[in-house]
């Protein structure tokens, strides 16, 4: 309405009809869905969804509104349902690849409790491997790479063993590139040292951290492996155990910087000697497997293994160590577990 003066300055009011208003997207919506929901409320139709819903014998159409993202008809409280049915389908799923990942099998490692058992045992096998003060020998090293290509080398070794205290030296004999070439480890309790000499360099360099997991000499080995396997560094669990085999696997998980995160041993619960190792890194891959074979009894109680084979799963090559002689319980000159006589 429309207020106007005449010239006698009387008040005059236009009387017009308004405008129609044009419905907007969100009237409409709100129309069609009142409009559904009386027709689902009517005598005779009960929870039946309206015919732009049902199933036609060939597809689902749902009648939806541009400016609306859900499907007339659908309210919100179906909307939630919906949600939480696709939150629990996808926490099962979860659950479900939780399961699968659950420690105990090859290939998978986790948090567990401890195994006392497993822990004895391999602590025995431990104390077996140092149950020889002294011994002295001579190896072959053979380094056989992808394409079969083989690399020989010979090297002696001197080791010492009382209490917590293990010392040794390997120093390479042939062929000339590698002559002179050695390692000295000295273990005591927790601490653990490395010193690698190469003649070439006429320099003594001390292997810490993640140069233990290099390779040693271009081998198979690392020098981690070189060094003393002291049990705590591992928490143990059993995998599985033959008693009347004789035979236990272990798995060791590492609790210090190593070039694997966890390890399973297979054990000889007879003899105590290690049959066999395969090393996992974080993901479950295999990375390395070391088997022992041609054990023989040095004297009552302690065997070892003549051959050692370190093969290397990612890229198919692998190092043979075969004793060719070895001496043990004779005496040894302190001088050897020196750095003068890594330079010598």
């Amino acid at each position: 309405m429309k207020r106007r003066l005449t010239p006698g300055g009387q008040t005059l009011f236009d009387e017009k009809a308004p405008r129609p208003r044009r419905p907007n997207a969100i009237s409409t919506i709100l129309v069609q869905r009142a409009a559904v929901n009386r027709t689902a409320r009517s005598p005779g139709h009960g929870n039946q969804p309206p015919d732009s819903m049902r199933y036609s014998g060939h597809t689902t159409r749902t009648q939806t509104h541009p400016a609306h993202p859900y499907p007339i008809g659908m309210t919100h409280p179906t909307i939630y349902r919906h949600i939480a049915l696709l939150l629990l389908a996808l926490t099962t799923i979860a659950s479900a690849g939780i399961a699968q990942n659950t420690p105990g099998s090859a290939g998978e490692s986790g948090s567990q409790p401890e195994d006392d058992e497993a822990r004895e045992i391999y602590e025995e096998l431990d104390r077996r491997l140092g149950a020889v003060t002294y011994e002295t020998a001579t190896l072959n090293m053979r380094i056989v790479d992808p394409r079969g290509r083989v690399r020989e080398r010979n090297l002696d070794t001197w080791s010492y063993n009382e209490g917590d205290v293990r010392q040794s030296l390997v120093k390479f004999n042939a062929p000339a590139d590698v002559r002179g070439t050695g390692l000295l480890t000295l273990s005591e309790g927790d601490t653990e040292v490395q010193r690698f000499y190469l003649p070439a360099l006429n320099r003594i360099q001390t292997i810490a951290g993640s140069g233990r997991s290099d390779r040693f000499m271009g081998s198979d080995f690392t020098y981690d492996d070189l060094g003393s396997q002291d049990p705590d560094t591992f928490t143990f669990t059993t995998l599985s155990h033959d008693r009347q085999a004789g035979r236990i696997t272990v798995r060791g998980e590492r609790n210090t910087e190593a070039a694997y995160a966890w390890a399973d041993f297979m054990i000889d619960t007879e003899r105590y000697v290690l049959l066999k190792a395969t090393y996992f890194a974080e993901d479950g891959t295999a990375l390395r497997e070391l088997t022992a074979d041609d054990i023989t009894e040095l004297r009552e109680g302690i065997w070892r293994a003549g051959k050692l084979t370190m093969r290397d799963l990612i890229e198919e090559r692998y190092t043979e160590l075969v004793w060719t002689s070895r001496t043990i319980d004779e005496p040894i000159n302190p001088m050897v577990f020196t750095e003068r006589y890594l330079q010598r």
